[in-house]
């Protein structure tokens, strides 16, 4: 307890230093980066498994492969792939380990007692669907540092799955697969003033349930805070420092992953300053929307590619002016859930992106999201009109 006490002093004395300092002062600003990052989500590697006897789906995969493209970085590029490469074998092999299992039990259902003696229906085990899926997500993509996470989704059989996030952050410039002590040159001091700060908001009521009592297991979290610091669970975002503990680490599973962001201006001098985020300036800017398909579509300088359906309409979305952290996302209108298709760090004047999709004229599924200079986030959806199939962005309703 001498520890936590004495660490949650300095906590106050950065909080009283931070008053008086402007965290951002001495980033870099620019209208236009220095160089642009770009991320395509739309690989997925799919499977599906069906019982030969019973016709029942019995394994479903899907397991999104980022790929970084970045101008003129190509041994930065190159490293990343790799290590995203390494995560996504990963991803497979556990993926296959489920396949094989959902395999057995098929065998186990057609041969009911080891193959010995009739079947009925008290032999066979409970079907199900066993299922291996990820979703990446990208945290934080600029030129200092790409951050990207993955909600791995499991299911077995049982009440229910699991879902756990594991995450890789790198410099953007580099290539580094980067630690905690090397996005500091003073590694311990913010060791120590991050576990101060996570073991003060701890006690906070987002971390209480209905009745104010403490979510987690043991209310008392120096040790586990020191568990959660030590290991990988942590990325950038546009916030701050994220660090997170999965389902059953810290709380029941009902209370889902449990999150801690602690904000860069409580780390104001301890991060390297190529690490915190450069202010953004500028004119506003916005972003167009056209039908590719037609003789009278404009040409810009096309990007990149986004494949969602092969098959399915060219539309081109193309910037005029500057904006910032450019996403193209498929949204599920059932759970309002959102999957990475496509992120660039900044798009200019006459620069596009191409969109091949299927694109409804009802409530739309593919969602266009940019920040403006000024920090405002815009979101509309990538619809058709009914009258004449041509392409328009309609503003969402908020919530």
């Amino acid at each position: 307890m001498k520890k936590a006490a004495a660490i949650i002093l300095i906590l106050a004395m950065v909080f009283a230093l931070y008053g008086c300092h402007d965290f951002n002062d001495s980033s870099e600003d620019a209208p236009v980066p220095d160089y642009d990052v770009c991320i395509n989500f739309s690989d997925v590697d799919k499977d599906e498994v069906w019982d030969s006897g019973s016709g029942e789906l019995i394994f479903t995969q899907a397991i999104c492969v980022p790929h970084v493209i970045a101008a003129g970085k190509d041994d930065a590029v190159e490293a990343i792939n790799e290590d995203i490469g390494r995560r996504c074998e990963l991803f497979r092999e556990g993926a296959e380990a489920i396949k094989n299992a959902a395999l057995s039990l098929a065998d186990e259902n057609a041969m009911p007692n080891g193959g010995q003696g009739e079947a009925d229906d008290s032999d066979r085990a409970e079907a199900c669907t066993c299922v291996f899926r990820t979703n990446a997500e990208l945290n934080r993509g600029d030129v200092g540092v790409i951050s990207i996470s993955y909600d791995v989704y499991t299911y077995s059989g049982g009440v229910h799955g699991y879902v756990s996030r594991v995450s890789d952050t790198y410099d953007a410039k580099t290539g580094e697969k980067l630690s905690l002590e090397t996005v500091s040159d003073e590694p311990e001091l913010l060791n120590q003033l991050v576990y101060g700060y996570i073991l003060n908001i701890s006690a906070g009521e987002k971390y209480k349930d209905d009745s104010g009592e403490s979510i987690f297991f043991n209310p008392d979290l120096t040790e586990s805070i020191s568990d959660i610091i030590a290991g990988d669970n942590w990325y950038f975002n546009d916030e701050g420092l994220v660090f997170y503990a999965n389902p059953y680490e810290l709380a029941a599973y009902s209370y889902g992953r449990v999150d801690f962001v602690v904000p860069y201006a409580a780390m104001d001098g301890l991060l390297k300053e190529k690490y915190v985020p450069a202010a953004l300036e500028g004119e506003n800017g916005m972003m167009l929307a056209q039908s590719g398909d037609g003789e009278d579509a404009a040409a810009p300088e096309l990007l990149d590619t986004v494949t969602l359906d092969a098959e399915g309409q060219s539309v081109i979305l193309t910037a005029e002016e500057t904006v910032y952290a450019v996403q193209l996302v498929l949204r599920n209108n059932e759970t309002m859930s959102d999957n990475f298709l496509w992120y660039r760090n900044y798009m200019t004047t006459d620069e596009a992106v191409e969109l091949l999709s299927f694109i409804p004229d009802v409530q739309p599924n593919v969602i266009l999201r940019y920040t403006l200079a000024d920090g405002t986030v815009i979101e509309r959806g990538i619809s058709q009109s009914g009258e004449d199939g041509s392409i328009i962005l309609i503003e969402l309703a908020a919530g």
